[in-house]
């Protein structure tokens, strides 16, 4: 009977230590820097409860800093939540270490950096511990919820099923709700039209958790419309596409092979307008409409 009992205290102990994944969100602990973010999964019934207490006290409630393992490939989970298009990082957590008050400077960086050291070293491991981040919100147990979502069936794949509910909401344009369409307006731009049937054919017949990846480069606000180095060329147009942007595109477009794609020595994520993942002819026709406008566009809308 002692033994029995043992043998149940031992198995509370553990279902109180060991708990369903939980998704955490680790962004800038101060809201006013709070512009990007990861994903962070926990099964320790400490760790969770920990990463609670930060969520509700901040730093104040002790050892802030989050210290990962990571490994250099989407795994479908991990995305920018705080991004309005749900950007999705090439990187991904392997391993949780702890939390701790400091760390080493060599670990301390932003998720933004990562994705870039990842893109351009390929497979690779290492471990962060940015300084200003912490734990800010609770995402849930189910990561398919926080993954990137063009599933609009949600079966977990992508097929002729999600065409068909995207078809059934074409040119819909009152999309600006928490629904959005029933999941077809997948940029949540408040319509469904081509940019979300491009979307959609991208990932065709991929798993729910393949994720594109997203550069840097993207993070410029005309940046899809053709102005590739995104400044304020002349001086007076805030943004402008021109001469600077031409060259660029006339370096990759004259090498080989071509199309020029993601991973080739001399991919420009700059110069990729349409985001994705190819310079090619569709990139040259952005940049010529875009050529010497005088108007400015609104900020990009679309997703990765």
């Amino acid at each position: 009977m002692k033994t029995t009992r043992h043998i149940v205290f031992l198995a509370l102990i553990a279902a109180g230590t060991y708990a369903q994944t939980t998704y955490f969100l680790v962004a800038p602990y101060d809201p006013a820097h709070r512009r990007d973010s990861y994903i962070l999964p926990l099964t320790s019934g400490t760790d969770i409860a920990h990463a609670r207490a930060l969520i509700e006290y901040g730093p104040a409630a002790g050892q802030p800093i989050v210290v990962c393992n990571i490994a250099c490939c989407p795994d479908g989970i991990n995305h920018d939540y705080l991004s309005p298009v749900k950007k999705c990082w090439n990187w991904h957590i392997t391993e949780f270490v702890g939390f701790a008050d400091y760390t080493i400077e060599i670990l301390d960086g932003w998720p933004g950096l990562v994705n870039n050291g990842c893109l351009k070293t390929g497979s690779c491991y290492g471990t962060i511990g940015f300084w200003t981040y912490t734990v800010v919100a609770e995402l849930g147990t189910d990561p398919i919820w926080v993954s990137c979502d063009y599933d609009i069936s949600n079966d977990k794949l992508i097929s002729l099923d999600d065409f068909s509910r995207l078809a059934s909401r074409w040119m819909e344009d009152n999309c600006l709700n928490s629904a959005w369409c029933g999941g077809a307006d997948l940029n949540h731009d408040g319509v469904v039209n081509d940019i979300d049937l491009l979307l959609l054919a991208g990932v065709w017949l991929s798993p729910h958790t393949v994720c594109p990846i997203w550069f840097e480069a993207w993070e410029c606000p005309t940046q899809c419309y053709g102005d590739a180095n995104c400044t304020a060329d002349g001086g007076i147009i805030k943004y402008r596409v021109s001469t600077p942007d031409l060259a660029m595109y006339m370096a990759a477009w004259g090498s080989k092979p071509w199309p020029v794609k993601c991973g080739d020595f001399n991919y420009n994520p700059a110069i990729d307008f349409d985001r994705d993942c190819d310079i090619d002819e569709t990139d040259g026709a952005i940049l010529e409409t875009w050529y010497h406008r005088a108007d400015v566009p609104a900020d990009c809308p679309t997703a990765p």
